[in-house]
């Protein structure tokens, strides 16, 4: 007769070992993307630190220009989307 009291128990341990491996997915999920994102971050802001802070003579067009060229650019760019988005921006 104890038996039968006990055959649920083995779904319910089940689902909520489920349940505990879904919330550690989740939250290394959410902890890998705030690294990425950091380090893509950090990457910019270094670049764009070797930059002038103002630009007063041709070498300073040159550095500037340096710099900006560094900073990468997302490859899957629409450069025909990206120039209708500027040309609706005037």
């Amino acid at each position: 007769m104890n038996s039968k009291q006990q055959s649920g128990s083995s779904h319910v341990v089940a689902i909520l070992a489920i349940v505990v491996i879904a919330a550690i997915a989740g939250i290394g999920f959410k902890v890998m993307n705030k690294t990425n994102t950091a380090e893509v971050v950090t990457q910019s802001v270094a670049t764009v630190e070797k930059a002038p802070a103002t630009i007063k003579s041709k070498a300073d067009v040159k550095e500037a220009k340096k710099a900006v060229d560094a900073i990468p650019v997302e490859k899957d760019l629409n450069a025909s989307q990206f120039d209708s988005d500027i040309s609706a921006l005037r």
